[in-house]
C-alpha cells in the first residue's frame, strides 16, 4: 500500500512517474516465473519505495537494482515454507 501523502508528494516530484514507467516494464522482463503475483508483489513494494524515497537523477541503473530487488524479495515473500532447517 502506497503511503497516505503519495499523491500529494508525486504532483511535487517528477520522478516518481518515470521511475515507475520505467520500472513496470522491467519487472515484467526480468520475471521469469508462472506466478502473476509475484509481479504484482514487486510493483507494489516499488510503489511503497518511490512514495517515500526519492531516487538521484541521473542514475538508471538505480532503477534495474530497485526491480531485481523487488522481484527477489517477491519470490521469497511468496515462498509458503520458511523453515530453519
Amino acid at each position: 500500500m502506497r503511503s497516505m501523502t503519495y499523491i500529494s508528494t508525486s504532483k511535487n516530484r517528477d520522478l516518481d512517474g518515470s521511475v515507475r514507467r520505467q520500472a513496470i516494464p522491467m519487472i515484467f522482463q526480468f520475471f521469469c516465473n508462472s506466478d502473476p503475483f509475484i509481479p504484482y508483489l514487486a510493483v507494489n513494494y516499488l510503489d511503497r519505495f518511490i512514495s517515500r524515497q526519492e531516487l538521484p537523477h541521473g542514475k538508471p541503473w538505480m532503477i534495474k537494482l530497485l526491480c531485481i530487488s523487488y522481484l527477489s524479495l517477491a519470490a521469497k515473500m511468496k515462498q509458503s515454507d520458511f523453515s530453519l532447517t
